[in-house]
């Protein structure tokens, strides 16, 4: 690259001017860099995120309360109308439903 002369004394850039479009080597080698520094955020952020502890346990509480309101549900559906056992699941399931929501907070 060749020097350009300034005119300005106050500190300013100047803008470099080039009429070549860039060459598609270098297009696809920007792309290339874009995609591995992209692919480089994933892994670090899928780490951080899903290799730990808390989030595994998260996720453990939220398929066993998940399958609990599901199990009382079916039982509450198939139940076969006992209305007293129908009540306590009732509530059962909205305090399960109200457990599951907290889990998600």
């Amino acid at each position: 690259m060749e020097n350009i002369p300034t005119n300005s004394t106050d500190g300013e850039i100047p803008i470099i001017k080039n009429d070549e479009p860039a060459s598609l080597e270098f297009t696809l080698g920007v792309i290339a860099v874009i995609i591995i520094i992209n692919l480089l955020y994933e892994v670090v952020y899928w780490y951080y995120i899903y290799q730990h502890d808390d989030y595994k346990e998260k996720c453990e509480k939220a398929r066993n309360l998940s399958k609990r309101l599901k199990d009382l549900n079916d039982q509450q559906v198939y139940g076969g109308g006992n209305s007293t056992k129908d009540r306590q699941n009732a509530k059962m399931i909205k305090v399960q439903n109200e457990n599951f929501r907290q889990a998600h907070a």
